[in-house]
């Protein structure tokens, strides 16, 4: 396809990075140009086509496909840089903005597999409860300004139960038996963590999104 090879072309040629860690920059200009793709209709349907066709897996391997190249298109492994972003919340753990970038691509490219594979009355259906539950909690992560530390502590506890309550057996979300393939197949080279995927991860880290901008604001 045209666009994957138009990434690869500047870099033809140059040596790719395999070892050390990818830089904040690097890792920006990789979570823009994924965006792009996965705005990308012809991606999209790329996407649709290859789940149609082939069945579970087949549009996690399309993602990775595409993401290697974005991976080779700035100079880096592809596969090497895949396994890279295992270790973003560990070595950028002090950047709250940073990995705020790092879980909206995470949970759009969770957006763009879903939509791929669920029936489209089940993908809106999910997409409108997280986006509810957006609208929802930044109400009521507006109560935590005047709270205590002690408080705080105590009531996200509180929230994180009952987000663990309420999408109990949410994930079984198509075909598979065994669940959605990218809540299966997906190693730990992709996922933020065991706990960061279906719709209870995406929830859990917006709450997390939430209560930083909450903390930014009384600074």
């Amino acid at each position: 396809m045209q666009w994957l090879n138009s990434l690869v072309s500047e870099y033809e040629g140059r040596p790719l990075q395999k070892t050390g860690m990818l830089t904040k920059e690097q890792l920006t200009q990789f979570f823009q140009d994924s965006a792009r793709q996965f705005n990308n209709p012809e991606f999209k349907q790329l996407l649709s086509v290859a789940n149609k066709a082939r069945g579970p897996g087949a549009v996690e391997e399309a993602i990775n496909g595409m993401q290697g190249e974005i991976f080779h298109s700035i100079g880096v492994q592809g596969d090497f840089g895949l396994k890279c972003l295992s270790k973003v919340n560990q070595v950028y753990a002090d950047d709250a903005i940073f990995l705020r970038q790092f879980y909206e691509h995470v949970q759009k490219e969770e957006m763009v597999m879903d939509e791929a594979e669920m029936p489209e009355a089940q993908f809106k259906s999910k997409y409108e409860t997280l986006n509810r539950f957006r609208e929802d909690m930044e109400a009521r992560m507006s109560k935590m300004k005047n709270m205590a530390p002690e408080e705080q502590a105590a009531y996200m506890s509180q929230v994180y139960r009952e987000i663990l309550a309420q999408s109990a057996g949410a994930d079984e979300c198509c075909s598979n038996p065994q669940g959605c393939s990218h809540r299966h197949h997906h190693g730990p080279q992709r996922r933020v963590g065991d706990d960061g995927s279906g719709t209870a991860g995406l929830l859990l880290k917006l709450i997390e999104h939430i209560r930083q901008a909450v903390r930014r604001s009384e600074k």
